[in-house]
């Protein structure tokens, strides 16, 4: 239930004995990473499957990192995005906050990190400015905090935007994850292109 930069651990044999409403949730978020990073990115996605990992999460979705060490501040923001869009293809699906599962937290994670690297050490917040906050002996928590909500808020209400326009995206994405337990790239864009 998290989308992996690289590929580790082993997929499992099979799906058998977990229960349909499971499998469907799981194809939902992972549709939603790998949907999420086409639509926002070039980077390649070699595999989503909804097979469970070595590392006990429910599915996942493998995402070639950029090869260059540098990363921009759209960069980053589309991995919390890409991150985000787990969480969000569960809620694309289910229709209510109140029931999206605890799947996404290594994701969330994630996210939370990046959003606190842009804040303290990389100077992308027009709140601090170019500022490298660890450099100082006191910053107020407090402001660190609100700032990571007001970002944090803002990728989320973008990313939901982008993903409900492209629902039947998800939605085909899912679909095929349901019916084969795990796709490859060449899979993934014929059925994007399929439902353009």
């Amino acid at each position: 239930a998290f989308y992996q930069m690289v590929m580790k651990g082993h997929v499992k044999k099979d799906t058998e004995g977990r229960k349909e409403d499971e499998i469907r949730l799981v194809a939902w978020h992972e549709a939603g990473h790998a949907v999420a990073a086409k639509l926002l990115t070039n980077r390649s996605v070699p595999k989503v499957s909804i097979l469970p990992s070595t590392s006990g999460a429910g599915g996942v979705t493998f995402i070639t990192p950029d090869k260059m060490g540098l990363h921009s501040k759209k960069d980053l923001i589309n991995d919390i995005k890409i991150n985000y869009a787990g969480h969000i293809g569960e809620y694309l699906l289910l229709g209510d906050e109140e029931l999206i599962t605890t799947g996404a937290s290594s994701d969330i994670k994630q996210a939370t990190q990046s959003i606190r690297a842009m804040i303290e050490s990389y100077g992308m917040t027009d709140t601090f400015g170019l500022l490298n906050l660890k450099e100082f002996e006191y910053v107020d928590s407090k402001l660190i905090m609100e700032e990571a909500q007001r970002i944090s808020k803002e990728i989320y209400q973008e990313t939901l935007d982008l993903l409900a326009q492209n629902k039947h995206l998800i939605q085909a994405v899912a679909e095929a994850l349901i019916e084969k337990e795990t796709i490859d790239e060449e899979e993934l864009d014929r059925i994007l292109q399929l439902n353009k």
